[in-house]
């Protein structure tokens, strides 16, 4: 895909409230061959970015730029910048398809709910391909705010990252015995409600566990605090472009535990038309 460079300069908003933007020197419609508003990435002052370009009417396009890329950029309003932008494509398609190979479950659900336990102590069995891409299509299905999709998911099976990132914090040290772990990141671009953002990507988390037990395997759930150092952390050791933020990992393997089940329906915490 080509990667169009111009300069261009940061408009200062007209009014409080309005959005700082770059204007788009060519047709960016004609030009990606889309309509409407355009899914792209690139880099301004070499500051990764995923955005969308705005329309504006005569094939006018905008590039609008938040605070918090103005900052990583290091620029104000009135400097020039330096932009390279190319068509997202993975963002602009409709379905990719999954793998014709997924493994299935003789599990009914219900028992996968009701026997599910996070497992944090794993044999050194490796995990197959098909397995994950099971397991990773799980997290595809999951409900989202207004069928927005917004996750992404990063598989690591590497044994020098699953370190890296099990020395993040004393409740991640479980990801250094697993044989994979699946970071969910959520994409500010495509849910902006950040509320929406970490519900839609736990529900992905959720699907993925019970595939994980359904399919003879274990996982337990690491959970990550937006803004937190173990959050920079990840950023740094994934590379992480602005606007995706991790919003959760589940360390994945061959159990080498058993733990307990037991009833945990409590009906002191079950309510019927009011409290």
């Amino acid at each position: 895909m080509k990667v169009h460079s111009f300069q261009a300069i940061l408009n200062k908003p007209e009014k409080v409230g309005a959005l700082s933007f770059v204007t788009i020197p060519f047709n960016a419609s004609q030009e990606f061959q889309k309509k409407g508003r355009i899914k792209v990435k690139g880099k301004v002052n070499n500051c990764v970015f995923r955005t969308n370009l705005i329309p504006k009417g005569n094939g006018v396009y905008i590039l609008v730029l938040d605070k918090e890329l103005r900052n990583l950029a290091g620029v104000n309003y009135g400097d020039m910048l330096f932009v390279e932008i190319e068509l997202d494509e993975v963002s602009n398609l409709v379905s990719i398809g999954a793998s014709k190979n997924l493994k299935v479950s003789s599990m009914d659900v219900i028992t996968a709910i009701t026997t599910r336990r996070s497992i944090r102590e794993f044999t050194d069995q490796d995990i197959d391909d098909d397995t994950i891409q099971t397991i990773v299509n799980a997290g595809f299905c999951a409900p989202s705010a207004k069928n927005k999709r917004p996750w992404h998911f990063i598989v690591i099976r590497d044994k020098k990252t699953l370190f890296d990132l099990s020395n993040n914090s004393l409740d991640h040290q479980v990801i250094q015995g697993s044989a994979c772990c699946v970071i969910i990141c959520g994409d500010k671009v495509i849910q902006g409600m950040n509320e929406f953002l970490i519900e839609d990507c736990s529900a992905s988390i959720q699907n993925m566990l019970l595939t994980i037990h359904g399919l003879g395997l274990g996982g337990v759930w690491c959970g990550i605090c937006s803004g937190s150092k173990e959050s920079k952390h990840i950023n740094e050791v994934i590379e992480l472009p602005v606007k995706i933020i991790p919003i959760g990992m589940i360390a994945i393997g061959y159990p080498a535990e058993q733990n307990e089940n037991y009833d945990r329906f409590d009906k002191s915490k079950v309510h019927y038309e009011k409290w």
